[in-house]
């Protein structure tokens, strides 16, 4: 037997249909990150195996997941403040 979410709305139409995994927004985050620095912020339980995500916008940035946590990376000489949101999937 398989498992998942189907929502209807009243008119009988399946508005929402999800059979393997739903998005869990985890945590947020404004880091300031300087001229050229990383900053590396811990996050529990955060492994890089395809079902953890981030987001953010800001093209001077870089932002990697690893073990138990994730970097962003200022790529301008100017200091950068970075709102990161982090997921599960």
């Amino acid at each position: 037997m398989s498992y998942g979410l189907r929502v209807w709305n009243s008119a009988g139409v399946v508005t929402l249909d999800i059979q393997n995994r739903i998005t869990r927004f985890i945590a947020q985050y404004n880091l300031v990150v300087g001229g050229g620095a990383t900053v590396t912020v811990s996050v529990p339980g955060m492994v890089n195996d395809g079902t953890w995500a981030l987001y953010y916008f800001n093209s001077a940035a870089s932002c990697t997941i690893q073990s138990g946590s994730f970097s962003c990376f200022n790529s301008q000489i100017n200091t950068n403040t970075l709102f990161v949101l982090v997921f599960r999937c």
